[in-house]
């Protein structure tokens, strides 16, 4: 099954599949698409253990020791306190057993809540650089999370 169209989303290749997560199509999306490069066939992930992460668009995804690693990004419009909040969370997803696990909720003291920004995982440090805060605003602030002690440092 083809995904919908959308923007803000992540395309990242993984155990020899390349993995489709989020995005914004007529509203912020949390699914997993799987594509198989020898068939071209799209599938949709059954998430067997964990929760998901929200919705969101606008953030970042890349392979860590064979895991999806999902940094912060945008959630849909909040028409009650009018407002689109960021995220600072860091998640991992296992492609092999289709579960998602929070490695941090994101201390918006240590780290702000970003989308639009810029991340690379260098050996086991998850650098991040830039983006947007909830309030529009540029970062240029580098923050880096330590896999090893699963902290900010």
């Amino acid at each position: 099954l083809k995904p919908c169209v959308r923007i803000g989303s992540t395309l990242t290749q993984c155990s020899g599949k390349i993995i489709l997560f989020g995005g914004f199509s007529k509203t912020a999306l949390n699914e997993i698409h799987i594509l198989d490069p020898k068939t071209s066939t799209w599938s949709i992930a059954t998430i067997h253990r964990g929760s998901r992460p929200n919705e969101r668009y606008g953030h970042t995804c890349a392979v860590y020791k064979g895991n999806l690693v999902i940094f912060g990004g945008e959630q849909k419009y909040n028409t009650e306190i009018k407002y689109r909040e960021t995220f600072a969370d860091v998640w991992q997803y296992n492609v092999l057993m289709n579960e998602f696990k929070c490695l941090s909720q994101g201390n918006k003291l240590v780290c702000e809540s970003r989308k639009n920004h810029s991340m690379a995982i260098v050996g086991f440090h998850l650098v991040v650089y830039g983006g947007l805060n909830s309030r529009g605003m540029f970062l240029d602030d580098l923050p880096v999370y330590n896999f090893g002690t699963l902290q900010n440092l």
